[in-house]
């Protein structure tokens, strides 16, 4: 293989791997968004666990910008995973807005932490 085809093939796993990552985010935010619009609140996420996957991102986004384009190619041929990422990290923020969206809520009282609880204790039987 030459350079360049090596070059897309490894820019077609990291797609894959994005794309795998991305397409479980809609579930994730359906899931936040179901359960406090509920008013049964949202425990049982975690925002660390979503920031450190937005860090895991930018740096991600780092490593394609500070990598050289290959000879033969073009910027937008290089660098389009960063679209990818984008994306990626839209999904994420937004699942995260929604639990501090819906934890805040919680806090002000209009959810008791009993029904968060029983929300979570049946959002992790199924």
């Amino acid at each position: 293989m030459t350079p360049q085809e090596l070059h897309y093939l490894s820019q077609a796993f990291f797609f894959l791997m994005l794309a795998g990552f991305g397409f479980s985010w809609p579930f994730s935010i359906i899931r936040t968004y179901k359960a406090g619009h509920s008013g049964k609140g949202v425990a049982g996420k975690s925002p660390m666990f979503m920031i450190i996957i937005l860090v895991g991102y930018v740096c991600g986004i780092a490593s394609k910008l500070v990598c050289p384009i290959p000879e033969g190619l073009t910027w937008l041929q290089d660098k389009w995973l960063v679209l990818v990422y984008l994306i990626d990290m839209a999904l994420v923020s937004t699942d995260l807005g929604l639990y501090c969206h819906y934890t805040r809520k919680m806090r002000s009282g209009k959810v008791t932490r009993e029904e968060s609880d029983r929300l979570a204790a049946l959002l992790a039987k199924g």
